[in-house]
Formats: C-alpha cells, structure tokens, sequence
C-alpha cells in the first residue's frame, strides 16, 4: 500500500471515530445539565417564594390534578378584620337607606344590578363573605369561589391557569393571584382605555 493511501485510510478512519461522538457540528455531545424538578432546590428563586403569602386554593386542583396556591386577600385589606369595628352582627339594610353617616359610603357598587353589599358581605360574620345560599362563611382569602358561582367559566380556567396572574414563576409551587387582585369585586369590569399607538419603527431600506 503506497504512502498516500495509507494517509488517506488514516484521515478516513479519524474522521468517522470523530462523526460517531459529534453531534454533526463538529462539537462533542454533551449531557445537558438537569433543570431543577422544582423551585425548591433552586436557593435563587426559592427565595422568590419566600417574599409570597399564600394559602392553599381550596376545593379545586389545578392541571393533572396538582394542589395549587392563592395569593393571600385578608393581609391587603386596610380595615380587616371587620369584628374590630363591628362588634355585633348587621342588620340586612337596603341600600336605599344607608346614611351618609355610615362607613363604606364612598364604595360605588357597580356590578349587577340585583346585587346589594349583604349579597357577598355576610352580615353575621362580618370578617367573613357568604355564598348565595347563605349556607356557609367564606373567608376572604378564598373569594375566588363566591365569584365562582356565577363567572363559573372564568373560574374553571383561572383553575386550569388560562385566566388570571401566576406568581413566583412557572417552575415549583403554582402560586396564583385571586379574582380582586385584578378586578374591583365592586365594580369588576374593566374601565375603557384609550389605545397607544403602534411603535414607529425607522425602515432600513426603500421599498421594504
């Protein structure tokens, strides 16, 4: 065998041991590193759930049957709890004859037009909001299944995540906003806004 072509079955024989570990881009396959299967493991965004006050959502799961978590209401609200100022339970008064003496009255109740503040506020517990049957006390931090009973369709897809605000990230714990994160349960729809103009973009060349 000449010279040459021992060279040649040399370089053959190199290049297919180099074809055989490369990927095809002339770089050598390497294992990617594993995410982390959760947020708990990860020290960086761990901390990010940390800064999160959350409850576990009650009476639902989520997407393949995973427990998920409410951002917690009561913590936001400035004048909860409401036992601190009503002592003894309400009585169910239209709204007709509330008095500009009462508390609240700057509260604009804009969202159906059977509705009064007794049909959500449970007026024997005042800390607490009530279901149309009147049947049992629900916390506030929990409000998303009062609104549930008649936006049942968003409720079924904030539960499935295609609705509403997710906390925290889309690794680990599925933390999620409540329904008053976002809308004013007094008057939920949102107000109209003027549109912003599509961004100016310069063109880089005539005709394009």
């Amino acid at each position: 065998m000449s010279e040459f072509k021992a060279s040649s079955l040399l370089l053959i024989v190199t290049f297919g041991l180099a074809a055989i570990t490369s990927n095809g881009c002339g770089q050598q396959q390497r294992k990617a590193p594993s995410p982390p299967a959760s947020l708990e493991i990860n020290p960086t965004e761990r901390n990010q759930l940390k800064t999160l006050d959350y409850v576990p959502v009650a009476g639902a799961k989520g997407p393949g049957g995973q427990a998920f978590f409410v951002a917690r209401r009561t913590n936001k609200i400035g004048q909860y709890p409401c036992q601190s100022c009503h002592e003894t339970p309400l009585p169910p008064t239209p709204t007709s004859e509330v008095s500009s003496r009462w508390m609240h009255t700057d509260i604009q109740l804009d969202h159906a037009a059977t509705m009064t503040c007794q049909t959500c506020h449970n007026y024997d517990q005042m800390h607490t909001l009530k279901f149309a049957d009147g049947l049992a006390p629900l916390s506030f931090d929990h409000s998303y299944n009062q609104c549930g009973q008649c936006h049942f369709q968003q409720l079924r897809d904030w539960r499935g995540g295609a609705h509403g605000k997710r906390l925290g990230g889309w690794q680990g714990k599925r933390i999620v906003q409540n329904c008053s994160a976002c809308h004013n349960p007094h008057a939920p729809a949102f107000t109209q806004r003027i549109p912003i103009g599509f961004p100016r973009v310069p063109r880089t060349s005539k005709g394009h």
